[in-house]
């Protein structure tokens, strides 16, 4: 069940804050709606980003690296926030893994939500481009994401991704980055007992 609470009168062009009620839970997001968007007169279809935060940090933060990008690039960024500044990314890590939070079920309920919304006249949002961005524990869940939710067409990780993916996982566009020296996910991968190296999982 979720519901999705726009400010009455309240414009989406720029950055505004929603929240939605997911799992008996109310979970909070950033929409970043480039005002270029909002100003144009022609319809269209825009691409949608979820930005997903790291494990300790908050959407401030992925905002400020990407804000500038999506308003250069004329794209929707969606930038959900973790419970205890964490998302349940399968392997990693902190109170949502703790909890098993259903962050999968709360994006996937975001983008059904922000499709049905007339935001904006002359713009829809989605179609067939939405796609996932995450840093380290965020990472981790913009890849389950494009494993389990077919209108995310590809994703890429910062710092953490999942190694196992599910069998008949249709093909998605992906980019993977990280250093051979980070000490906190492991670049040759998760142990053998399916939680990361490093005890990032405690």
């Amino acid at each position: 069940l979720s519901l999705l609470r726009f400010s009455s009168g309240a414009s989406p062009c720029g950055r505004s804050t929603h929240t939605l009620t997911h799992d008996s839970l109310e979970r909070t997001f950033v929409l970043h709606v480039p005002q270029a968007l909002c100003d144009q007169t022609e319809p269209t279809v825009v691409p949608v980003v979820v930005a997903l935060h790291c494990l300790g940090c908050t959407t401030d933060n992925i905002l400020g690296v990407f804000g500038p990008a999506i308003d250069r690039l004329g794209m929707v960024l969606v930038a959900p926030e973790g419970i205890g500044r964490s998302f349940n990314g399968e392997v990693c890590c902190g109170t949502a893994l703790e909890r098993g939070i259903d962050d999968v079920g709360f994006v996937h309920e975001i983008l059904e939500e922000l499709r049905e919304q007339s935001m904006v006249p002359n713009m829809r949002i989605g179609g067939k481009a939405i796609y996932a961005i995450g840093f380290s524990n965020g990472g981790f869940l913009a890849s389950k994401l494009a494993a389990q939710l077919p209108e995310v067409r590809g994703f890429a990780a910062l710092a953490g991704h999942i190694y196992n993916l599910p069998h008949g996982t249709s093909s998605r566009a992906v980019s993977l980055h990280w250093m051979k020296t980070d000490h906190m996910v492991n670049y040759n991968g998760c142990c053998s007992t399916q939680r990361c190296c490093c005890d990032i999982s405690d």
